[in-house]
């Protein structure tokens, strides 16, 4: 687990928290170039456990073009739940 995962502890911590999770994935991505699938997917993550499921789908999309064909199905599945959860029917 990124320790950005760790720090973000999901929908249960706080905002302040969330917010600090997205910065670290946020870093990671900057200093891998904007590259690197698992720091994208990671951030799409971090803006996914503090709601922001639009910026997650924009991260996760990302991250599905430069994964490996073989990871590429469980970002998709990501993907998907950040969509449903970004609906008005989820809401």
């Amino acid at each position: 687990e990124s320790f950005s995962r760790v720090w973000g502890g999901g929908g249960s911590a706080p905002h302040g928290e969330r917010q600090f999770a997205i910065e670290l994935a946020r870093s990671a991505c900057v200093l891998s170039g904007w590259e690197d699938w698992h720091s994208l997917r990671r951030l799409a993550s971090a803006h996914a456990e503090a709601g922001e499921f639009t910026d997650a789908l924009v991260w996760i999309e990302r991250a599905i073009a430069l994964a490996p064909e073989a990871a590429r199905p469980s970002c998709r599945e990501e993907r998907d739940r950040y969509s449903h959860a970004a609906s008005p029917a989820a809401s």
